[in-house]
């Protein structure tokens, strides 16, 4: 896709920092980092960014990238734990966040102290109905 950013990017035809790369996938430092260090993983081919639509065997491949890329991140960055996210928005373009994390104690981390309770939560009835219509409408 020819107006691609991630396109572009695999191209040159954009500047990039790339950490690692193989025939298929490619990993890059986010320029524009919600968490310093944010790595991007993405395949050199273009491929759509609703990973529901994406082809069983890139998916796994992309996350055995992502696993390989998580390594490199904790071993050079000398962090404890490498967070991930497939967030199928604002690039079309499939990509893994990677996050680099050093714990601080239990599940806290740097950054994300609160961050997991400072959502409001649901009501679990409505929960628990909701998932017994997927379960009913998918058996």
């Amino acid at each position: 896709m020819s107006d691609c950013i991630f396109c572009k990017i695999i191209k040159w035809e954009l500047p990039c920092a790339k950490i690692w790369e193989d025939e298929n996938f490619v990993a890059i430092l986010d320029a524009f980092p919600n968490r310093k260090w944010m790595t991007l993983i993405m395949p050199k081919k273009h491929t759509t960014s609703n990973f529901a639509n994406t082809e069983e065997q890139l998916f796994s491949d992309i996350m055995k990238a992502s696993h390989k890329v998580a390594n490199i991140l904790k071993k050079w960055l000398n962090v404890k734990r490498v967070g991930m996210v497939v967030w199928g928005l604002e690039v079309p373009h499939l990509h893994i966040k990677l996050y680099p994390f050093n714990q601080k104690q239990n599940w806290q981390f740097d950054g994300f102290e609160n961050w997991i309770n400072s959502w409001p939560q649901e009501d679990m009835s409505v929960l628990q109905n909701l998932a017994k219509t997927i379960i009913a409408n998918n058996s």
